[in-house]
């Protein structure tokens, strides 16, 4: 598996899981390895450590990651922007 496969697998099981996971659980989830997880996280561009937890055997904390929210893609104003700049109307 590629490094690309394996971030494009973080972002689509994180987009599902908007309180977060921890490696652990997003390569279960995944049906990946844990070293493939841990590899692809630093190409991840967005996400972010949102908090740290307690392991499931209560003797480590680890990062619980979240995917960042895109804000939607604006719409491109149908004025023209000379018209804009002067303030004339649409």
């Amino acid at each position: 598996m590629t490094i690309k496969t394996n971030v494009n697998a973080i972002r689509r099981i994180l987009s599902k899981n908007s309180d977060g996971m921890t490696v652990r659980q997003m390569a279960k989830a995944t049906g990946k390895t844990i070293q493939c997880i841990q590899n692809a996280l630093p190409y991840v561009d967005d996400i972010y450590v949102d908090r740290w937890a307690v392991n499931e055997l209560g003797t480590l904390w680890v990062k619980v990651y979240c995917l960042l929210e895109r804000p939607p893609i604006p719409v491109k104003p149908t004025i023209k922007a000379a018209k804009y700049l002067k303030g004339l109307p649409a």
